[in-house]
């Protein structure tokens, strides 16, 4: 058992290693180019990797991402926001995997399929049957599900995947951990983004750009909802 801990530790800490390697080339890259595709190309290919590699790392990693990163390059560095795409990229090849993984498995070690799992896809079913029966194009709704559905693969990874009491045990720590992150982004953006917006609506100041790491804009609105309801859980 300790030995099996132990090569988990280092095949992660290879990984993240690879990846600070392959993300520092990329920037070097984009400083001499100015293309910042090249940074989400090289960002998804080794999201990629690390799906098939270590899945249970893979997710974690894409939460983290999606909670604490995304959102703050749309804020404080929008120039890089694309990076949401290679997350949602990497989510649904995580989905994709884990599925194809089920339907391979053998029939003893299948377990019955989870309510989330289910409900999932019916929301899905009524997204798409209401955008047809509104008479929507394409375009409208490729766009309206890619918004509602981007990291849907990586709810079926969470609902699909095998989860031991370990795993679980941490996800509340994770959680705490994820919430105290948003504590600095949350008091920088309330003393300072917040009166740099005093002129922006005619003496009205909004404060939905306190959002900490969920997402903003400067000449817009934010997440602050969907951080209330990060602190609050």
């Amino acid at each position: 058992m300790r030995l099996s801990v132990l090569k988990q530790f280092h095949l992660e800490s290879l990984l993240i290693l690879s990846a600070a390697v392959v993300l520092a080339l990329a920037a070097g890259f984009i400083a001499s180019t100015s293309d910042v595709r090249i940074f989400v190309l090289a960002f998804g290919l080794f999201g990629v990797l690390i799906v098939f590699l270590n899945p249970s790392f893979a997710i974690t990693a894409m939460v983290v991402a999606a909670l604490v990163i995304v959102g703050s390059l749309q804020l404080y560095a929008p120039g890089f926001q694309m990076v949401g795409w290679a997350v949602a990229g990497m989510a649904f090849v995580m989905g994709m995997y884990v599925l194809v993984e089920k339907a391979l498995s053998l029939e003893s070690s299948r377990g019955p399929v989870s309510s989330v799992f289910l409900f999932t896809l019916m929301l899905v079913a009524i997204c798409i049957i209401s955008s047809i029966l509104n008479n929507n194009s394409l375009d409208v709704v490729a766009f309206g599900l890619k918004g509602y559905f981007q990291v849907l693969g990586l709810f079926f990874a969470i609902s699909l995947m095998r989860w031991d009491g370990l795993k679980i045990d941490r996800l509340p720590i994770a959680l705490i951990v994820i919430g105290l992150i948003q504590l600095p982004f949350v008091l920088h953006q309330y003393l300072v983004l917040v009166p740099a917006r005093a002129n922006l609506g005619g003496g009205i100041v909004a404060e939905d750009i306190v959002s900490g790491t969920l997402g903003a804009t400067m000449l817009g609105g934010g997440s602050n909802a969907v951080l209330s309801l990060l602190l609050i859980t």
